[in-house]
């Protein structure tokens, strides 16, 4: 980055835009994926990556939902947001639409059927299947969005540390 100050939307900015859909290397797999660009600083990799470690997704699911939570940080906040902006604009993303696209989800991982449970506990079976597989899959996107949320407040964190420890360096005047 440049002398500008860093802020989670410059950090999720930056990373949304070295993400891209793109057909894996793979020559025997045609279907599209997300991916870091090539060339990608790691430390956006390891955002994306211990996300989806923490959340215990699959790496598919990881820069799938990396992709919602940035593109959402970057298009719904700006440089002034606060911590409390970025969590509203989590609970904002919504699930898929497509029941084919929510069972699909919940076929990609073991893991997920735990946020399945969760949902029946917390409604009692109230719900019909299309709407606990929607608050299922609403559930790991508001763990992961926390996840990245926390990892780029980090970041800034880190990034403030340094300018003082730059300062610090100077001598005083005399």
């Amino acid at each position: 980055m440049d002398d500008k100050k860093v802020t989670v939307h410059s950090l999720a900015q930056e990373i949304y835009d070295h993400i891209e859909l793109r057909k894996s290397k793979n020559e025997e797999d045609d279907e599209k994926r997300w991916f870091l660009k090539e060339g990608s600083p790691e430390w956006m990799r390891s955002v994306i990556l211990d996300a989806g470690y923490e959340a215990d997704t699959t790496l598919d699911n990881s820069y799938e939902m990396a992709v919602r939570v940035l593109g959402q940080f970057a298009d719904a906040c700006d440089d002034d947001s606060s911590e409390d902006d970025y969590r509203e604009a989590i609970y904002e993303i919504e699930p898929d639409v497509y029941t084919s696209d929510l069972t699909s989800w919940l076929n990609s991982s073991d893991t997920h059927v735990y946020y399945l449970n969760e949902v029946i506990k917390e409604y009692g079976g109230t719900l019909d299947g299309f709407q606990s597989l929607a608050s299922a899959q609403s559930k790991q996107i508001e763990e992961f969005g926390d996840l990245i949320l926390r990892d780029l407040l980090e970041r800034v964190e880190d990034s403030a540390d340094e300018e003082i420890d730059d300062e610090d360096l100077i001598a005083p005047p005399q």
